[in-house]
């Protein structure tokens, strides 16, 4: 259970180019996968790796943000532009969604059994997002 990484002189690993729907998330150290909350929202909890390095959060049905990444020897970062999450409290997984990846705290990602693994660190607690491609 490795991390894997971009080739070293292209910023985009091409495993990671189209549509990947979260299904859950984890803390380091449990394999038990949390569902996401509210469930069963259409055309939520996706993200979209580009070409071009952009990648966009799809968080509920009506909104989204788009960021540059890249990726290197292991390391997947997001180059947050300057319209970071400007809420208050974060009380659900789709604002938890959203704070994520409009802010600089995805920090490695790997590939196992056909999914792809995003960790990051939330409130000093390392966890990761699992997704599973758009069409499976």
């Amino acid at each position: 259970m490795g991390i894997v990484s971009c080739e070293e002189d292209d910023p985009i690993d091409k495993r990671l180019i189209g549509t990947w729907k979260c299904i859950g998330y984890g803390k380091k150290g449990s394999e038990t996968i949390i569902p996401l909350e509210p469930k069963n929202v259409k055309d939520s909890y996706f993200i979209t790796f580009k070409e071009n390095g952009e990648i966009t959060a799809k968080y509920s049905p009506l909104d989204s943000v788009t960021e540059k990444y890249s990726c290197y020897n292991g390391y997947l970062k997001i180059h947050p532009s300057s319209e970071y999450y400007t809420g208050g409290w974060i009380t659900g997984d789709y604002e938890k969604f959203h704070f994520l990846f409009s802010r600089n705290l995805i920090h490695t990602y790997r590939f196992q059994n056909k999914k792809l693994f995003v960790y990051y660190t939330y409130e000093r607690k390392e966890e990761y997002f699992v997704f599973k491609p758009k069409n499976q």
